[in-house]
């Protein structure tokens, strides 16, 4: 974390490799004045407090890892089906779902190209993280009626059910390739180790 004429130097030179990639420049923890330049410069997000961006970053990442495993059993499903991939995706990126990330890894997840842009392993760690910190996060209004022991987890059973998937695709070997590789577990049920072509 960086404070001051630093972070202000930092985003200057971070933002247009950023920008260029399409990913957002995002600012988090409570601003002071002299961040006013770089607030100027790059677009943000003010999350919070210390803790709020790593926080976020969990939330932002469980919400992709879950999509990107739904995206796949879309994909194993238009293809077992007898649809073609590249219609699944025109249609897909044609409506109300459009997502960047399933433009840009969809025709690559039906190459079988997992080249690593976030390593599989850690978008399994961040999810894992997300669920526990759902765990400690939860609705404290939700109590047994027996016991009247106030449960505090919130039950997300999408997002867990996607880290099985994560999970079982590490066990397969996809852990250093891209997340994308999750795909895997639909296509090739049968195989032990996954590949990057």
């Amino acid at each position: 974390m960086l404070n001051g004429k630093r972070r202000e130097l930092s985003h200057l030179q971070v933002t247009p490799a950023l920008d260029a990639m399409g990913k957002k420049s995002v600012f988090l923890g409570k601003a002071t004045k002299r961040d006013a330049t770089a607030r100027c410069l790059t677009s943000n997000a003010d999350v919070g407090e210390v803790g709020a961006g790593a926080k976020m970053k969990l939330v932002v990442n469980m919400i992709m890892t879950s999509m990107l495993t739904a995206f796949s059993e879309g994909m194993a499903l238009a293809s077992s089906a007898g649809l073609q991939i590249s219609d699944l995706l025109d249609v897909v990126d044609s409506g109300a779902i459009a997502s960047p990330m399933f433009k840009l890894k969809g025709p690559l997840m039906d190459q079988g190209k997992y080249d690593p842009a976030f390593p599989l392993k850690h978008a399994r760690k961040d999810i894992n993280l997300a669920l526990l910190l759902a765990s400690q996060h939860g609705d404290s209004s939700s109590y047994c009626p027996v016991c009247m022991i106030a449960y505090t987890d919130l039950d997300l059973p999408v997002s867990a059910a996607a880290s099985q998937q994560y999970l079982k695709a590490e066990a397969k070997g996809a852990a250093d390739l891209d997340f994308s590789a999750v795909h895997q577990n639909y296509q090739e049920s049968g195989k032990t180790e996954l590949r990057n072509k």
